[in-house]
């Protein structure tokens, strides 16, 4: 198994509201010429780093189908040794017992994605947002002495995994790495024409303001 290498700290990515209300208007001001400046407007905002040798991959909560497939992939690629998973906080459903945890069934879908159950970590702590997340990993990394995760996710939740991860984790060393993944209705050339895909950039701009005030 490969190990990961020693590297530099990335260059931080600083956002501000400046930049985010400049996103807006661009956005809104593509819309005559859309076809080759919407697909622009979704490759300047999401981030994709190149995979490197890891100490781990981090499933985050949500959105199983993608960022498991995408994290047992990489697991199969011999890239990492091990694949952690988020416990999200339970929904009403599942607390009754009626249906699996996020987690449970992440770790099911691993395994018959020819995951073996002992490279599978479920991290005890509850978590409810991808702040929490990153404090989860930090603990982590800290408790491991890792130096590099990968963290496979949805194309323009990217942005925010990567401020939030970044910021949450300086200074520890640890190189985190965000893999934007298309989505199934869409990806980075036809987002707009998706109904899923507009609702989702917009919730994440919405968002990424959100944390950049609170955190």
């Amino acid at each position: 198994m490969p190990s990961p290498s020693t590297a530099p700290p990335k260059k931080k990515r600083f956002g501000c509201l400046y930049t985010l209300l400049v996103l807006l208007l661009l956005g809104g001001g593509a819309l005559t010429t859309r076809d080759s400046l919407l697909p622009a407007l979704a490759r300047w905002w999401i981030v994709d780093e190149r995979p490197e040798p890891a100490d781990a991959i981090m499933v985050l909560g949500g959105n199983i189908g993608v960022r498991g497939v995408a994290a047992a992939r990489l697991f199969k690629s011999g890239i990492a040794p091990r694949i952690l998973i988020d416990n999200p906080e339970l929904s009403e459903v599942q607390k009754l017992g009626l249906t699996p945890s996020d987690a449970d069934l992440t770790r099911s879908l691993l395994i018959r994605s020819g995951v073996p159950e002992s490279a599978i970590e479920i991290l005890k702590p509850i978590v409810t947002s991808t702040r929490d997340e990153a404090i989860e990993l930090k603990q982590w990394c800290a408790d491991y002495n890792a130096k590099r995760i990968l963290i496979p996710t949805d194309l323009f939740h990217s942005r925010r995994v990567n401020w939030c991860m970044e910021r949450t984790l300086d200074g520890t060393g640890t190189d985190i790495r965000v893999i934007a993944l298309d989505q199934p209705r869409y990806n980075t050339d036809n987002w707009w024409k998706e109904e899923f895909g507009l609702i989702d950039f917009q919730n994440e701009v919405v968002k990424h303001i959100y944390y950049f005030l609170k955190y």
